[in-house]
């Protein structure tokens, strides 16, 4: 597959810019995707990989509280998706995300993209009592990245992270 892709910036983007840097530049890009999946009756895995180069990323940077454009990046990656019914109420779905993003224009050229992890990934167990009733735990896994303020790369890494939620869903009629 390959796709082009815009997005403007909004009036909330541009009213958090920095006074000094005028209108936010219209974002674009090219991607390309290949990917297959197998799956049967108990079981699902998908895998693709993907190239993706883009101009004026719309970015919110934390630090400095401001949007900008970041210069001409590139990220290619691949993703890889499962998910396996154990039993009627059991089911584990799992996801791992590689991704090497870096700067391909400018000062900071060959530098990787702030606030970007080359490793992310997720496991979920979901167990289902009943047709409406759904418990979720979950653990988010984002590796080590630099500041989102850090174009020069060096400021050394912010520190790997695991989050865990519980969820608990319960369907009545039309509600969720």
């Amino acid at each position: 597959r390959v796709a082009e892709g815009f997005r403007f910036a909004t009036p909330d983007d541009n009213n958090g810019r920095a006074s000094s840097t005028p209108f936010l530049r219209p974002q674009t890009s090219i991607s390309y995707e290949a990917g297959a999946e197998w799956s049967r009756h108990d079981a699902r895995v998908s895998y693709s990989v993907y190239r993706m180069e883009l101009d004026d990323e719309i970015l919110f940077d934390p630090i400095q509280y401001v949007n900008r454009n970041l210069p001409s990046s590139e990220r290619s990656g691949f993703v890889v998706d499962s998910a396996y019914t154990l039993s009627n109420e059991w089911s584990l779905l799992v996801n791992y995300h590689y991704l090497q993003a870096d700067v391909s224009e400018g000062l900071y050229r060959g530098n990787e993209v702030p606030f970007t992890s080359e490793h992310t990934g997720a496991f979920t167990a979901r167990f289902t009592p009943a047709k409406d009733l759904t418990f979720s735990l979950e653990s988010l896994y984002t590796g080590e990245r630099f500041k989102a303020d850090d174009d020069a790369n060096s400021a050394g890494k912010l520190e790997a992270m695991t989050l865990f939620t519980l969820s608990v869903a319960k369907e009545s009629g039309p509600w969720s």
